[in-house]
């Protein structure tokens, strides 16, 4: 890492961290390399970040890095202005999960949700795209996810 060899540092912490037979250590190394990834990898930050959660669920922390990186796609992925802001839905109920796993994080989770909502899109927007409520919106790239339209007001 300190020779910026990003991906070789990358493969000895995932190494270590398949090593490690302590959960929260395992899910600490796992989140340090999405970190260490997440400006030049985002399809393995995303990877790396399930498998903080799947290591350590309550690790609200890799939530968090998740829903950001969801609110912050630009046109890396190809999608069109309403896709990215729809890719909001997603953060919001990402990030939500943070909450979940550790309750100490609720003020972070209400300040992250008060901001993406402001950049939703609007009922208008949903339907200049072509979309109602129930309609799927599919997204490949790193993001791989779909999302549902909700019901917008």
């Amino acid at each position: 890492l300190r020779k910026n060899n990003i991906d070789g540092a990358a493969e000895y912490f995932d190494k270590s961290a398949q090593l490690e037979t302590d959960a929260d250590q395992k899910a600490e190394v796992y989140y340090k390399v999405a970190g260490i990834l997440r400006n030049s990898d985002k399809a393995r930050t995303k990877e790396y970040i399930l498998k903080t959660v799947r290591a350590n669920p309550k690790k609200a922390r890799a939530y968090i890095l998740l829903a950001e990186m969801y609110a912050s796609v630009t046109k890396e992925c190809s999608i069109t202005d309403f896709e990215r802001k729809a890719l909001l839905w997603l953060a919001i109920d990402t990030v939500k999960k943070a909450e979940e796993a550790d309750v100490k994080y609720k003020g972070t989770v209400a300040s992250m949700i008060e901001n993406y909502e402001k950049r939703l899109p609007t009922r208008d927007e949903v339907k200049e795209a072509g979309k109602r409520k129930g309609d799927e919106i599919v997204y490949g790239c790193w993001i791989n996810e779909t999302v549902t339209v909700p019901k917008v007001k």
